[in-house]
């Protein structure tokens, strides 16, 4: 048996600072953006068997029933900025049975075939209309394989997560106001692709690695590809690790392109699947870098300072879109953020 109980609550106001911090009411009345309270509770009791059919092998089905109930208690909504209280409840069956079986000394396979559960997000609740929005379920299926050489390691994974319910934004035109978000139920989409990961060790504390995957994400029935899932991904890098001195890594990552918005609204003034938007692919770079000082003396027995530097060469590339704006429809759109640079120092007392 598996339980966890989420309680929190999310704010943003509005002082004059140079008036001794007074409130200052917005247009709606209130110093507040958004006032949200918000319950979660999840209990899931499970099921799973641990079995050795045969030498090198090892099969586990299990079954789980997933229980979440959201309560949702809110003075001014983030979106609409009108009060609502309300409750969601869902649950569902989850079954699974995964296989591994061990081929050679440093070589195995494995196989998975899974019932995937998710509930809708918070932000479905931050709309005019909250509805009834089915949770999303999904039945996974996975196979790979890992090999481990001397000094190296590959391993290839396919998985093919066929969706129902599947739950998604659209931007809807509303006479007298103009394009406004909200959540759908999609019906189903499919999700697969193919993983491949490398890591090899030069020697004298240098290693390099690197991890390509080609993914595909459609609606069913449809060539429309789902938003905001790039068709490729990748990252790379080189790095270094002396356990009593200098470490260091520096990773890239590729993101390649992918849709804005997979949906729009046609002629009749219904939502119909239609991608808009391309964001183009981008690349980015992380350095991080330190010193390990052991027995310097003193109070303190060990330092090790350290730096990180994201985005090394502040890539400034357009990477999401952000919706449209409430009068003119005119696209919004993320960029990437800039070049950050982060210090960090920790020691070891005696």
């Amino acid at each position: 048996m598996w339980a966890e109980v989420q309680k929190d609550r999310r704010y943003t106001y509005a002082l004059d600072l140079s008036k001794n911090s007074i409130p200052v009411p917005s247009k709606t009345g209130s110093a507040y953006s958004y006032d949200i309270s918000d319950l979660n509770t999840t209990i899931q009791p499970y099921l799973e068997l641990d079995i050795h059919p045969w030498k090198g092998a090892v099969i586990k089905p299990g079954v789980k029933y997933s229980m979440f109930t959201r309560d949702y208690d809110v003075a001014i909504n983030k979106s609409t900025k009108m009060p609502l209280n309300d409750t969601q409840y869902y649950g569902s069956w989850q079954s699974s049975i995964a296989i591994n079986q061990r081929i050679m000394k440093n070589w195995s396979a494995y196989a998975q075939i899974a019932r995937g559960f998710l509930a809708p997000p918070m932000s479905v609740f931050q709309v005019k209309s909250v509805g009834n929005v089915k949770p999303e379920t999904t039945l996974n299926y996975q196979v790979g394989s890992v090999y481990h050489g001397k000094n190296w390691m590959l391993s290839l994974d396919v998985y093919y997560i066929d969706f129902s319910n599947y739950i998604a934004s659209a931007q809807i035109k509303v006479d007298g106001i103009g394009t406004a978000s909200t959540y759908v139920n999609s019906g189903g989409a499919i999700y697969k692709g193919i993983e491949l990961e490398r890591q090899y060790v030069i020697g004298y504390g240098f290693s390099l690695y690197g991890n390509y995957s080609v993914n595909d994400a459609r609606y069913k029935h449809s060539s429309v590809r789902v938003a905001t899932t790039p068709d490729s991904l990748a990252s790379f890098g080189l790095f270094y690790e002396n356990p009593k001195g200098p470490y260091f890594s520096l990773m890239g990552k590729y993101v390649g392109h992918h849709w804005g918005l997979d949906s729009t609204t046609n002629a009749a003034g219904n939502a119909v699947f239609e991608n808009q938007y391309k964001i183009h692919s981008n690349v980015t770079a992380d350095l991080a870098l330190g010193w390990r000082i052991h027995n310097i003396g003193g109070f303190m027995r060990d330092v090790t300072p350290s730096l990180k530097i994201s985005n090394l060469f502040n890539n400034r590339s357009i990477s999401d879109f952000a919706g449209n704006q409430s009068y003119g429809d005119a696209p919004l759109y993320w960029r990437l953020a800039g070049r950050s640079v982060f210090f960090n120092m920790t020691a070891t007392l005696p």
